[in-house]
């Protein structure tokens, strides 16, 4: 993620001047498709935005895991009634269930142009518990988009088989075909949407059990951890299954108390919690491999410990991360091992706070965090300098003390009522 000197500029001003659109894309009811153009809902019609989130899913960095958004509307003169109603805006529609929708949120500048030009946070559809109350409310419950994956399982998709590499398996899925001939995903991802990079080594999937009882969705996972690739979809509709890149240099300066650096202006808004990561500490690491469940299936990383030494199990017990991947081969499968062992060994520090709205701000972002809670007590002992007498404070440490030090951001919590931001970082 970049951000520009413009929307710095404007996240540092102390009033901020913010914008928020929730779109809708309805589908046909003759055909099913969706109609081609987005449509805007009336902020004034829109009581409740909430809270939207995204972060990494427990160990495995390659994958994301994301919270659907809950809308609610007022309802009155039926204009969110449903599909046979002629007041609403579905009428003669499919159905208001799986209707595509979009939210963008950003800052304004003094000319009214919109920070950053690409404002999209969330992309998802309508789905289930749509609710109409005698109050003319209307509460819509969306799903993210990649939920459209997990609901289909693997086992329809055409054309696996054996001998197949990863993004050649990625490219049936974005082909697959009903027996009418349309592609299904497309209808969700455009055909020129999906970024999938090119992998070498060959999968068999056309065992009996390589796919039972997994969705497509799990199916693309496995084959991203197998690959070390990064599986995610990104707000504006973008499949991406691509290499990790880790960016170490910072993408942003959080402020806190006690912070001399004014160039990000002071942007942490709530209570700093710091502490270990304790839940996280795993110095066992078994991978499964292979289907038959013998010593030959597995990979283990553990440490060799005594009683009283400074070792990880000793210190903290025995700790077991468990993980099963039919798709990793013995190479593969140590190099998992070997890295969930290595970064989750010993405890972590990990940092949640609420900041100012960062619209952009993305998963696995390096940023940097000062923040201080200690205090100078004045009058607490004199001296004499080059230029005459001076005070000299007595400084008595806090329970944070944190001085640029950097951090990898895991979750990201956006709130479009308030227009906060709350993260969760955790050492790099």
């Amino acid at each position: 993620m970049s951000i520009s000197d413009e929307l710095k500029t404007l996240i540092k001003r102390p009033k901020m001047r913010v914008f928020r659109r929730l779109s809708i894309r309805r589908r046909i009811a003759a055909t099913g498709d969706y109609e081609s153009d987005w449509v805007a809902i009336d902020n004034r019609l829109i009581k409740k935005y909430g809270t939207v989130s995204r972060g990494m899913s427990n160990m495995k960095a390659n994958f994301y895991k994301y919270s659907g958004m809950t809308f609610e509307f007022n309802n009155e003169g039926g204009i969110f009634n449903d599909v046979t109603d002629d007041s609403s805006i579905f009428y003669n529609f499919l159905s208001v269930y799986r209707t595509l929708v979009r939210v963008e949120a950003g800052y304004l500048d003094d000319s009214d142009v919109e920070h950053p030009t690409n404002s999209v946070i969330y992309f998802g559809y309508v789905g289930e518990d749509i609710v109409r109350t005698d109050k003319n409310v209307f509460r819509m419950p969306t799903h993210h988009i990649s939920k459209v994956f997990d609901e289909f399982p693997a086992d329809q998709v055409k054309g696996l088989g054996a001998a197949q590499k990863a993004y050649q398996i990625i490219e049936k899925v974005r082909d697959h075909k009903d027996t009418l001939g349309v592609p299904i995903f497309q209808k969700y991802i455009s055909s020129t949407a999906w970024n999938i990079e090119s992998t070498t080594t060959d999968y068999n999937i056309a065992t009996s059990t390589a796919l039972q009882g997994k969705t497509v969705w799990k199916l693309l996972q496995k084959l991203a951890e197998a690959e070390s690739k990064l599986l995610y979809i990104d707000p504006n509709g973008q499949f991406r299954f691509e290499s990790t890149a880790v960016e170490t240099s910072s993408v942003w300066h959080f402020s806190g108390p006690q912070d001399e650096d004014q160039s990000f202006g002071k942007n942490i808004i709530s209570v700093l919690k710091l502490g270990e990561n304790l839940k996280n500490i795993y110095n066992r690491v078994m991978v499964k491999f292979g289907d038959a469940n013998t010593s030959t299936s597995y990979k283990i990383r553990t440490e060799s410990w005594n009683w009283g030494d400074s070792s990880s199990s000793f210190k903290y017990g025995i700790r077991t991360y468990k993980y099963k991947n039919e798709f990793l081969n013995s190479a593969t499968a140590n190099t998992v091992a070997d890295t969930i062992y290595d970064r989750y060994v010993l405890p972590l520090r990990e940092a949640r706070f609420k900041s100012k709205f960062l619209p952009g701000l993305d998963i696995s972002d390096t940023v940097d965090v000062t923040h201080n809670t200690g205090e100078v007590l004045e009058n607490a002992a004199y001296g004499k300098g080059l230029y005459g007498e001076g005070i000299y404070g007595k400084y008595i440490p806090g329970s944070v003390n944190l001085a640029g030090t950097k951090f990898l951001v895991t979750n990201i919590k956006d709130d479009i009522e308030k227009f906060t931001t709350e993260v969760t970082l955790e050492e790099p």
